[in-house]
């Protein structure tokens, strides 16, 4: 997704997430599969930001 962006953009996206990386498709993949299990089955209506710390409201 992120192969077509500049690579002065891609530094500035990285540089704001408080990990300094990209999420390397497994670590989106874990979020997926803990929805899609029992464990989550009581969750609904929700978002979860799997971003890395880039976006964190308290």
């Amino acid at each position: 997704m992120v192969a077509a962006v500049r690579p002065d953009i891609l530094k500035a996206i990285v540089d704001a997430v408080s990990v300094k990386q990209l999420a390397l498709p497994e670590e989106i993949a874990r979020g997926m599969v803990f929805l899609a299990s029992d464990e989550a089955g009581f969750i609904n209506g929700e978002t979860l930001s799997i971003n890395g710390g880039r976006y964190i409201t308290v």
